[in-house]
């Protein structure tokens, strides 16, 4: 009998999908997750919200810029998104109100004597409507992104933490290779709304210097920031800049539900010569034209 348990057992774990859950930061190596949310809904009994596991961890995309994971080589096809349209349907809120993030995050924290989580590296891949070279600048109302900054994108006062456990046990989160989950606010202990609060937060520029979501059938870029210098000892180390990446690409999520990650071409030797020889005759044409008149 035990025999046959330990057989039935081992069927069970081959048959169980590769990955389950969304790989959150304390395993080293985070999970690329969608969160599409209507942050901004003012009535909480509006408040809708679609998460998406991609299966695509961090390292998937390091170290080079240029790295394309084989899962967004073409278009994803969301799975349960006909869900979610059926529950903002029933919320009356449109699709328009619905804003789109990508995040990964990955990061190993100390306990300081006082209590307090002090980060010892943090790594965030995130969408970003500001390329990497941007966040680098000084100013006045964007400062230069900072290692002080990379706690407030995992942590975000502690929304992300509770989100990503919460969320895990939702809708096929917890048993599909890429699970998926579409909730609706349903009461002050609903902890699904911290998602709002976690967006809203980033999306303020209160925690960083850019917004991290788009619209519905908006294209937003996709950037890597990570921590810099030794394990942080003195406020020294969370006033260094942080290693920046710009990715080639941008993330869009249309209104059918397909998640697309498209990167513009570059012309090859041969293109860029027809186009030169193009702009040459046009500029004849003008040129002629205006000797005809003149």
């Amino acid at each position: 009998m035990f025999k046959k348990t330990l057989i039935a057992l081992a069927v069970a774990m081959a048959a169980a999908p590769a990955m389950a859950a969304i790989d959150r930061e304390s395993t080293g190596n985070g999970e690329l997750f969608l969160a599409v949310s209507n942050y901004g809904e003012p009535s909480v009994s509006k408040r809708v919200t679609y998460t998406f596991d991609t299966g695509i961890k961090m390292d998937d995309f390091l170290p080079s810029s240029s790295v394309l994971p084989s899962a967004l080589r073409s278009p994803i096809t969301l799975p349960g998104w006909s869900s979610l349209l059926t529950e903002l349907a029933d919320a009356k809120v449109s699709i328009a109100d619905m804003r789109v993030h990508l995040i990964a995050v990955d990061g190993t924290y100390t306990l300081t004597p006082e209590g307090y989580e002090s980060p010892d590296s943090v790594r965030v891949l995130t969408t970003s409507n500001r390329p990497a070279a941007e966040l680098s600048e000084d100013g006045a109302f964007s400062p230069s992104f900072q290692n002080s900054d990379l706690p407030r994108i995992t942590q975000a006062q502690g929304n992300l933490d509770i989100f990503m456990d919460y969320t895990n046990r939702l809708g096929t989160h917890a048993t599909a290779e890429n699970g998926w989950s579409v909730n609706r606010y349903s009461g002050p202990d609903d902890l699904t709304d911290y998602v709002n609060q976690f967006v809203y937060n980033l999306n303020s520029q209160i925690e960083i210097n850019f917004f991290t979501t788009a619209a519905i059938n908006e294209q937003i870029g996709f950037v890597y920031a990570g921590s810099s210098g030794p394990v942080p000892d003195d406020i020294a180390w969370g006033n260094a800049p942080a290693n920046l990446l710009d990715y080639q690409g941008k993330f869009s999520l249309l209104e059918n539900g397909t998640l697309t990650y498209s990167v513009a071409a570059i012309p090859e030797p041969g293109e860029w010569a027809f186009m030169m020889a193009g702009l040459s005759l046009a500029g004849m044409v003008a040129r002629r034209r205006s000797a005809r008149r003149a």
